[in-house]
């Protein structure tokens, strides 16, 4: 019995039900059971702010993954210590095209994330 883990290429090119994977050796494919785990890899984003002078009460930051199409289970924020006692409302969005090259903006997540005083983390799970 052998175990496979499915690197980031293939994963952001296959469907997200994985359906499309196939395991083949010497030409013909292999019969194989395919097992989500709990196992999860960290990815870092590029990000930069993308502020509007005229909405000042309102932050917009931008990610950007090392690849399209990866599957996304989770996203953690973290504030500095310096940013003081806060509270914000977050949404998480996705920028998607459908099959006629229309964009379109579809919310993946919201939540509050919030500092108290005397608290050290200030960590933001979506």
């Amino acid at each position: 019995m052998q175990q496979l883990e499915l690197d980031p290429e293939v994963l952001a090119r296959a469907t997200r039900d994985l359906r499309d994977v196939r395991l083949v050796h010497d030409g013909r494919q292999i019969p194989f059971l395919l097992e989500r785990t709990s196992i999860s890899r960290a990815l870092t984003f590029a990000y930069m702010s993308e502020n509007d002078a005229k909405k000042a009460s309102l932050s917009k930051w931008s990610l950007k993954l090392q690849r399209s199409g990866l599957p996304i289970t989770r996203v953690v924020g973290t504030a500095p210590v310096s940013s003081g006692v806060f509270q914000r409302e977050v949404r998480l969005f996705e920028n998607i095209a459908d099959e006629r090259g229309d964009n379109y903006i579809r919310q993946l997540a919201q939540a509050t994330w919030r500092r108290l005083p005397n608290s050290r983390n200030a960590r933001l799970h979506l």
